[in-house]
């Protein structure tokens, strides 16, 4: 069963297969408006204010068009008849100029995320704007910006050692600041059919990158027009090359997860969805955004930091994302287990980590266990812990609480004595029912072997039971008697095998030579 992890309450949940990929520098975020949103406007609005700008009115067949969010036809229509078709690119770049102190707030997030193999930033956007490169001039220079900008025919095959940097697949506005020249752009019916239809330029280029890359889409909606035209393109090469990767998109549920999730699926995209924040509808995003950034820039001081963080919480008033980040911490990682040990202030959180510890086998659960009931002896609910794993017969609890106890005793003496008991009954109970199986069958062989005497004499003995105390009240520092700790008592829990033993023919051959039944019952 493949596991997931969120960042925040409302955040999205994230495959950790997807987790592991960012970390190996496998995806590639393709950002769409949203992502520039609010101060830049997204596709529909850009359509409203052109129109605005030019002073037109939409004709029937556009107003068509808009109204089923076709906003490359509508201004498609509108550059036709048009004495000069380039007004709605020339409007378009008048509206998507990059304000004078730009939020890159989002971007700096994606350019985290968003990385290859060495830490090169590699992401795609169809948006027009320059705000990516305004987030790279500022945690590096101008001149590191524009080098960093490719469109046009500066569009780097995916797959070979030019890939990094900021893609503009639709093309690229000026940018004086950074002396970024302006491309051609691909804004209306005509461009998308030639980019990604006749022409087919970047559908190859789609093509190409998902072969090498996990895509990640955000700041689109299964409607808008760039998700049209890329998956409708690959949802068809999918069904020829198995080789394609998968393709994920960041979108809200607005409060019915069910039917958010259906327009993407139709397009063989598997949604990560949030549910929309009070105040602010994609604060639950962006912060889930900026948590995942700080595992992949330092997974192993995520790790540490996670770890210390939510093991000091007691378990039953953790959130879930909690406990899942808490499993991803220490899945595959054993040498962070003693960092948990450390800090694991709930026994309960040892039920939430099992399968992480014991991916590792039992053995790395019982001594973990162990080094946590050290820390503090004479804490009681470590002792009733113990009590708890020594009666699910947990392999190797016994010669872990061994080596504790002589690495490092209890200082109060009844303590010790009553660790030393539970190691001794963790031993008797890790007897295992097959053994007694296999001991049944052997014994009940004509004649039975002097060692398996010693097993028949160990299986029917008596043995040691450990139970809570019947006191109520909290233990004091120092016990008075061991009954305060716990109640020790001796039972023969496996005396029914003696009777299968009688049944056997050296048991009858025993009887019929004079030995009564009152004897082999003592025996």
């Amino acid at each position: 069963m493949s596991r997931s992890m969120i960042f925040t309450p409302h955040g999205p949940d994230f495959p950790e297969d997807l987790i592991n990929e960012l970390l190996e520098g496998d995806v590639v975020f393709l950002c769409g408006a949203g992502v520039s949103a609010p101060q830049l406007p997204n596709f529909e609005n850009l359509v409203r204010q052109v129109y605005a700008r030019l002073g037109e009115e939409r004709t029937h067949a556009e107003e068509y068009a808009f109204s089923l969010g076709r906003f490359e036809e509508a201004l498609g229509a509108l550059a036709r008849r048009l004495v000069r078709a380039d007004d709605v690119i020339d409007t378009t770049a008048e509206l998507l100029q990059v304000p004078a102190e730009p939020d890159v707030a989002h971007h700096t997030v994606i350019l985290r995320l968003s990385r290859d193999g060495i830490g090169k930033p590699a992401l795609v956007t169809t948006n027009f704007d320059t705000l990516f490169e305004r987030s790279l001039m500022q945690s590096h220079s101008p001149e590191f910006a524009a080098a960093e900008s490719a469109a046009g025919q500066d569009i780097p095959a995916p797959g070979s050692t030019r890939f990094h940097g900021i893609v503009h697949l639709h093309g690229r506005l000026a940018d004086p600041q950074l002396d970024l020249p302006q491309t051609e752009l691909v804004l209306t019916s005509a461009q998308y059919g030639e980019a990604y239809l006749r022409a087919g330029w970047a559908a190859r280029f789609l093509f190409d990158l998902t072969r090498c890359r996990t895509l990640i889409l955000v700041g689109y909606t299964a409607s808008d027009a760039p998700v049209r035209y890329i998956l409708n393109v690959l949802e068809g090469d999918r069904e020829r090359f198995s080789d394609l990767r998968k393709v994920y998109a960041l979108s809200t549920s607005n409060g019915n997860a069910e039917m958010a999730a259906a327009p993407w699926q139709a397009l063989a995209v598997e949604p990560l969805l949030f549910q929309p924040g009070e105040g602010d509808p994609y604060g639950p995003l962006w912060t889930s955004l900026g948590r995942l950034a700080d595992l992949v820039e330092n997974p192993d001081a995520w790790r540490r930091n996670t770890i210390a963080r939510v093991a000091a919480l007691v378990a039953a008033d953790a959130d879930e994302h909690d406990k899942r980040s808490l499993k991803w911490a220490l899945s595959g990682r054993s040498d962070l287990f003693e960092h948990f040990v450390e800090r694991c202030a709930d026994p309960d959180w040892f039920e939430t980590v099992a399968a992480e510890m014991k991916a590792f086998g039992n053995r790395a659960m019982a001594w973990m266990l162990a080094r946590w009931f050290a820390r503090a002896w004479s804490d009681e609910r470590r002792f009733s812990t113990a009590m708890k794993y020594v009666d699910q017969r947990l392999g190797s609890l016994s010669e872990a609480l061994w080596g504790e106890l002589d690495r490092n005793a209890p200082q109060n003496e009844l303590w010790e004595k009553a660790w030393r008991l539970l190691a001794d009954s963790a031993g008797d109970r890790s007897h295992s029912s097959l053994d007694d199986f296999q001991l049944r069958r052997r014994l009940n062989r004509p004649f039975i072997a002097e060692r398996d005497l010693g097993r028949l004499a160990e299986a029917v003995g008596p043995r040691l039971q450990i139970e809570p105390s019947f006191h109520e009240e909290e233990l004091p520092d120092a016990p008075g008697r061991l009954s305060d700790i716990a109640r020790f008592n001796m039972e023969a829990e496996r005396q029914n095998i003696l009777g299968d033993v009688l049944a056997s023919p050296a048991g009858k051959l025993q009887t019929s030579c004079g030995c009564s039944n009152a004897r082999a019952r003592d025996w």
